[in-house]
């Protein structure tokens, strides 16, 4: 292709994005919160189930993923339990979903009738003034409702996510989290670290998913089993500022209703060897969640490919395809 059939080609592909693809995702976007306010979380639960079976049948290479991955944690497991597991993780995905757009009418008075909570004692002893505390958790059960739900509970944080493709969708994300003083801090963004070092330094709360192959910063450890590009910004900045490391992980505990485990990480003592501190903290945490997954194993996102940055002799990694 000569440069000025690529220069054609992109340029159509942007007209594309501009005027059709971004104004249809916000309306669906748009249409979907509609949709929260106005049925009963019963009935778009219920939904969300049927969407997640077809969404099952819809998307094969997702689909692909899932099981390869399950195979790959859980090789002891029978093909038939891969299968059941996989299906559920998509009606649970589903259902995820469903509930996102409900989110917005959670409210103080109405909590505790949707999510248990247990070990609220260890944020509570985690709040100091003298020091940050770090929430360490991963795409377990219905994660944007476990920031929501501490945070009406009167545990406010700020958490890190990556940003859609699409700015407006970024905003209305970020506006529904505000509403319940969650702030978002964008890991693409760039004033990112900026604004961690900013919560860190007054004391604040900082939540962090680390259980994806991402671009941040990250170390091989072990994760079922086979080496995984794990996030090390959580142990970085424990060691760092010395802070409070708190788990936290929620399950959907049958179909309706939730709950919320809160622990004290007790991080590894430092032993002057920084790099080694972070490996060996990052390798702590990362187990923390891996058994918050065993639990509910249908609750994890298991189309991520976890394991696609291979080469546990470099901090760099390289990249495949295969897992």
């Amino acid at each position: 292709m000569s440069s000025e059939q690529a220069n054609i080609t992109s340029k159509r592909k942007s007209i594309s994005k501009k005027y059709f693809r971004n104004p249809l995702l916000r309306l669906f976007f748009l249409q979907c919160l509609l949709i929260g306010r106005i049925f009963p979380r019963s009935f778009l639960l219920l939904i969300g189930r049927g969407l997640g079976k077809i969404a099952y049948h819809i998307f094969p290479s997702e689909r692909k993923k899932a099981l390869t991955h399950l195979k790959i944690a859980y090789p002891e497991k029978t093909e038939s339990e891969i299968n059941d597991i996989t299906r559920n993780v998509f009606k649970h995905i589903g259902m995820n979903f469903m509930e996102l757009i409900w989110l917005p009418r959670l409210k103080k008075n109405n909590i505790d009738k949707y999510v248990e909570f247990i070990g609220l004692e260890h944020l509570d002893k985690a709040r100091n003034p003298n020091k940050p505390t770090i929430i360490i958790t991963g795409h377990i059960g219905n994660w944007e409702l476990l920031a929501a739900a501490a945070s009406i509970k009167g545990y406010s944080s700020a958490v890190i996510a990556t940003k859609q493709r699409d700015d407006w969708i970024n905003r209305k994300i970020s506006d529904i989290r505000a509403k319940w003083n969650v702030h978002t801090i964008w890991r693409n963004g760039g004033q990112s670290s900026r604004e961690i070092l900013s919560v860190m330094k007054n004391n604040g709360v900082l939540a962090l998913l680390m259980d994806q192959d991402t671009k941040a910063e990250s170390v091989f450890v072990d994760f079922f089993g086979r080496k995984a590009f794990t996030p090390s910004g959580p142990a970085a900045l424990s060691l760092r500022f010395n802070s409070e490391v708190i788990s936290a992980y929620i399950h959907r505990n049958g179909n309706r209703n939730h709950k919320i485990t809160f622990k004290n990480a007790e991080p590894l003592e430092p032993t002057g060897d920084r790099e080694k501190d972070i490996v060996d903290r990052t390798q702590q945490f990362t187990k923390i969640i891996e058994g918050a997954i065993n639990e509910h194993p249908e609750q994890w996102v298991w189309m991520h490919k976890r394991w696609k940055t291979q080469n546990p002799n470099s901090n760099k990694g390289e990249r495949n395809d295969l897992a």
